[in-house]
């Protein structure tokens, strides 16, 4: 049987999901985070059948979303995406250290997923943490000075107002700088690496994460499927192949 417990750890709201019989005892962790607008309980699905391989997974609401939303309006919450990833990243380790200090954690070696934004909380982290060795990204991208220029594109479309002074703009992409993956590749070496994309998806587009994965020195260790179909959705298919990765750790065919 799996549990699904809800409990605030260090202070963030999440969901604490092991097996039953497990529950107490130190296990693989998996950190999985979702995504922009959504909330820790969408991706449940994910959960259940990670706990069924053995893991404990902490699925963390991130700021302004779920039970931390604060009646911020959506623009604002738009323009403050960038924060909410960073905050995201450094509330990722807070979060291992209150489980550790329980003796929770089984292994140094920590796995983290997400999807979207999630997806971009996750791939961050790799900049920041060599303790997370195990890294699945749906729909995200390492690219985030890139990603920042396309969502400035997309608002200037929707709204035609640029939404940051320059100024702004600049202390923004100083901000993501040291968090950008794509600019520190090397921080990715030696870690088991997922990427599911859409090649659809005009939300996220597949592009950053393409050129990421093209550019990777070790190959051996990067399993990059692309849905030719799919748009900015996760399908089962999708879901089930990263679970099969994860039981096998070897590169799977591109489909």
């Amino acid at each position: 049987m799996i549990t699904v417990v809800k409990e605030e750890l260090a202070g963030i709201p999440a969901l604490h999901v092991a097996a039953n019989k497990d529950m107490e005892k130190p296990l693989p962790l998996f950190i999985f985070w979702h995504g922009f607008t959504s909330a820790k309980e969408h991706n449940l699905h994910y959960a259940y059948l990670l706990a069924g391989e053995g893991y404990r997974i902490i699925m963390p609401e991130a700021e302004h979303h779920g039970e931390r939303h604060k009646g911020i309006p959506d623009d604002q919450r738009s323009l403050s995406f960038w924060e909410i990833v960073i905050k995201s990243i450094h509330e990722t380790e807070e979060i291992v250290s209150a489980l550790k200090k329980r003796a929770l954690v089984e292994s140094s070696d920590i796995a983290m997923a997400g999807v979207s934004m999630g997806a971009i909380i996750t791939l961050g982290a790799l900049t920041q943490y060599n303790w997370v060795t195990t890294a699945a990204s749906f729909m995200g991208t390492p690219a985030y000075e890139d990603f920042v220029h396309e969502q400035i594109e997309r608002i200037k479309e929707e709204s035609g107002v640029f939404p940051f002074s320059k100024e702004e703009l600049d202390r923004k992409k100083a901000l993501l700088n040291s968090y950008d993956l794509s600019k520190q590749p090397e921080a990715a070496q030696n870690r088991d690496l997922f990427f599911w994309h859409g090649a659809q998806d005009t939300v996220v587009p597949i592009d950053g994460a393409k050129s990421f994965a093209a550019s990777h020195k070790n190959a051996d260790n990067l399993t990059f499927i692309v849905d030719a179909q799919a748009g900015h959705h996760v399908n089962r298919e999708g879901i089930l192949s990263f679970i099969s990765w994860l039981k096998n750790r070897q590169p799977l065919k591109m489909i």
